[in-house]
């Protein structure tokens, strides 16, 4: 048997400022196994929740998968329902076959209910393709539920796919107010048109109470902060590049 082997973002304002025409840039809040070889696991759909059940004389987990495309900025899968300790485990790529040396994100805190977020430009950063995930139970006896003793236990298992936000035209000199709300992906996207006579580019972000971060790139619309040409990324409510 393999071994087992631990939010979503709060509102946040955003608001930039143009100083001078500029280019492409994107605003981060600062703040997702069996046997190798069988493919026939049940898969995951975003906002479909699955219901399942682990018995405590069987195997004792579960594997599912799912498909990240590659427009994909995060991922969320939410473990909700058991009445006893239940853990999560996730690879990309491939069936897991011992989670302490393959799996690439585990939640095992001892709680009934697990989240994974993983995000484009996390660690480990969210890939294009397949993934696999595992949902596996700690108990190895009959579970006490109100007046019964179960064998079977159940669980729901949800799973949330966010796109990454279609760039939003910008005008120099014209601020842009905004809002960070959970489901964006925990960054916006805007594009400004740059004259071929520019000399300079100044772009100002700042919030009214949460740290945000600009990284800014020429010539694409989607922009992981790997990929970006400029970045300002202190720990204060206010950056600019210049």
């Amino acid at each position: 048997m393999r071994r087992r082997d631990a939010k979503r973002s709060p509102e946040s304002f955003c608001g930039i400022r143009l100083r001078t025409k500029s280019l492409l840039l994107a605003c981060f809040a600062a703040t997702l196994a069996a046997a190798p070889g069988k493919e026939d696991f049940p898969t995951l759909s975003p906002g479909v929740p699955v219901r399942g059940t682990i018995s405590v004389s069987g195997a004792r987990y579960t594997t599912y998968t799912f498909r990240v495309p590659p427009t994909a900025a995060l991922v969320e899968i939410r473990l909700r329902g058991s009445p006893t300790d239940m853990d999560l485990y996730l690879k990309h790529g491939a069936a897991m076959g011992n989670w302490g040396t393959d799996a690439e994100v585990s939640r095992n805190s001892g709680e009934e209910e697990e989240t994974i977020q993983i995000a484009m430009d996390g660690s480990p950063a969210l890939r294009a393709g397949l993934y696999y995930v595992d949902v596996s139970l700690a108990a190895s006896e009959p579970v006490a539920h109100g007046e019964r003793w179960l064998r079977e236990i159940p669980y729901t298992l949800e799973l949330d796919i966010v796109e990454a936000p279609s760039p939003v035209a910008a005008v120099p000199g014209t601020p842009i107010d905004a809002v960070f709300r959970p489901g964006d992906g925990l960054y916006h996207c805007y594009r400004v048109e740059v004259s071929a006579g520019a000399s300079a580019l100044r772009i100002d972000v700042e919030s009214r109470r949460d740290d945000l971060d600009l990284y800014i790139r020429s010539g694409s619309d989607f922009i992981p902060r790997r990929d970006a040409h400029h970045i300002a990324t202190s720990r204060r409510s206010r950056e600019a590049v210049i």
